[in-house]
C-alpha cells in the first residue's frame, strides 16, 4: 500500500512541478525539473514521508532542500523561520513589512508547490481529520466577517 502511495504523491508533485508555468518561472526544461525531483534523496525522503499518518513542513522541507539549493541560497534564519516570516509579510504588510530578499524567491516557490501537493495528498490518503484540516469560508461567510479583507488576502496567498 505505501509503495502506491509513494507512486501517487511522486506523480502528483511531478505533475505539479511540470506544469508549463512552473518550468517557465524557473526557466527548466521538464527534463531538468524531473532529474531534480528523481534524485535518490528527494524520492528516499517521500518514501519514508507516506509511510507517516500525517506530514508536517519541516519534514517536508528536509525532502526539499537538496534541490531548493539549485536555485536558492539558505537563509541564515534557516528555511523555516524565514517562511513564516515572509508569508506573515504577504498576509499582513502592514503589520510585517520586511520584504523578502530575491535571492530566495524560487528556493521559496519550490517548497511551498511541493508542500502544497503533500499537504492536499495527505488530505486525500488519510481522509479529512477536523483536528488537521479545515473547510474555507463560503462566500455568505466572507461577506458577514469583519475581516473579510484578511481572509480574502488569505485565500489569494493560498491559490497562488
Amino acid at each position: 500500500m505505501s509503495e502506491d502511495l509513494y507512486r501517487e504523491l511522486q506523480s502528483r508533485i511531478e505533475l505539479r512541478m511540470t506544469e508549463r508555468q512552473i518550468l517557465k518561472q524557473f526557466g527548466l526544461q521538464k527534463k531538468e525539473m524531473l532529474k531534480l525531483l528523481h534524485r535518490p534523496s528527494f524520492r528516499a525522503g517521500l518514501r519514508a514521508l507516506v509511510q507517516k499518518k500525517t506530514y508536517n513542513c519541516a519534514e517536508i522541507l528536509k525532502i526539499c532542500q537538496e534541490p531548493m539549493a539549485q536555485f536558492s541560497p539558505a537563509p541564515d534564519a534557516g528555511w523555516l523561520e524565514f517562511l513564516f516570516a515572509d508569508i506573515k509579510h504577504v498576509l499582513y504588510p502592514e503589520n510585517f513589512p520586511d520584504v523578502m530578499e530575491p535571492c530566495y524567491l524560487m528556493g521559496k516557490v519550490f517548497y511551498l508547490e511541493v508542500l502544497r501537493v503533500c499537504l492536499t495528498a495527505e488530505r486525500d490518503f488519510g481522509g479529512f481529520r477536523m483536528t488537521l484540516h479545515f473547510a474555507l469560508a463560503t462566500e455568505e461567510e466572507q461577506e458577514k466577517s469583519p475581516t473579510k479583507e484578511e481572509y480574502r488576502r488569505f485565500l489569494s496567498f493560498c491559490e497562488n
